[in-house]
């Protein structure tokens, strides 16, 4: 009995079986963001279910990706570098955690997400993810020619300009000129009614307090052009 259980919970944790539960979670919510991710107005906004299956998919991706990280760490296959899938394990669960108090603090509580419980996991996470990684460059002791240090550097400093590009405000986007239509429009109204130098800094760093200006500022112009419609003489 105890060798048919082993046989089943190795099956199930196989690798094949791993990628499979992988590629069919990415694609659930791939067609739950391409189905559901456009309101029916603006005044409405997106309703409170869809926010809850957002936070699932991402939470439920972050777990599998830690319970993937410590199957490895415990794996008595892993001759070297255990200890690198531990700190991304711990890297993964954190942002699961965190990911979980965020969900919790902003739609259950209806609290302001700017500052939370979750940054504290959110930044132990970067402390053992970055542990992980210098442990999995250190404990292999490299010895690489010069071109392959500047291929290297080439690759990490390309990484982390995509990155900040990614990461950046849609401000600075719609600065440079490359932001959508209604970026510009929201960045115009903010210059021709600006807000107070704190709000503004939140607007810039803070993605959920800039989503929330964006649909007031919106709302704004689509009343003001509802106005000037209704004001308009008819024929």
């Amino acid at each position: 009995m105890s060798s048919t259980s082993e046989k089943s919970s190795t099956s199930l944790l196989s690798a094949q079986t791993l990628v499979i539960a992988g590629i069919v979670w990415a694609v659930m919510a791939l067609l739950f963001f391409l189905l559901f991710s456009v309101p029916f107005s603006v005044e409405e906004g997106l309703p409170l279910w869809y926010s809850i299956g957002t936070y699932i998919f991402e939470c439920g991706a972050y777990l599998g990706a830690a319970l993937v990280c410590f199957r490895n760490w415990q794996s008595p296959h892993m001759v070297s570098g255990r200890n690198v899938w531990l700190g991304i394990g711990l890297g993964m669960l954190f942002y699961f955690i965190a990911g979980v108090l965020f969900g919790i603090w902003e739609l259950y509580f209806e609290l302001d997400p700017d500052v939370s419980p979750a940054d504290a996991f959110y930044l132990g996470s970067y402390v053992v993810l970055i542990g992980g990684m210098v442990i999995a460059v250190t404990s292999k002791r490299l010895n690489l020619e010069i071109w392959q240090w500047g291929l290297l550097g080439g690759i990490a400093a390309f990484g982390i300009a995509v990155a900040i590009w990614v990461a950046a405000p849609d401000s600075w986007r719609a600065q440079l000129g490359m932001g959508t239509a209604a970026t510009q429009e929201v960045v115009t109204a903010l210059h021709q009614q600006p807000l107070p130098k704190e709000e503004r800094l939140l607007w810039t760093i803070r993605p959920s307090y800039r989503q929330k200006e964006q649909q007031r500022l919106m709302l704004n112009q689509q009343q003001k052009k509802k106005q000037q419609k209704a004001k308009l003489p008819h024929g």
